[in-house]
């Protein structure tokens, strides 16, 4: 089977936008308990640098999971 380039490059950005309505949704105004963690990786460009990416969960008292991957950063600022 064979994709060209326009079909994976037009099926990327769906799934792009799709990602970045979820992460934009409202969050719920109240959380009994909130996970915060975040996992740390060595990303190669121009030389080895660790990046983070945070993740969230958030419990309400309804006891549903509002859950969240937070953008990765690099010294403090949003990739």
């Amino acid at each position: 089977m064979k994709i060209s380039y326009d079909n994976i490059s037009r099926i990327s950005q769906v799934g792009i936008e799709e990602i970045q309505k979820w992460r934009s949704r409202p969050l719920m105004e109240e959380y009994a308990v909130v996970f915060l963690d975040a996992m740390v990786f060595p990303i190669k460009r121009d030389r080895v640098e660790n990046e983070s990416i945070y993740v969230a969960i958030g419990i309400t008292p309804e006891e549903d999971g509002d859950f969240r991957i937070l953008p990765a950063r690099r010294h403090g600022k949003c990739l």
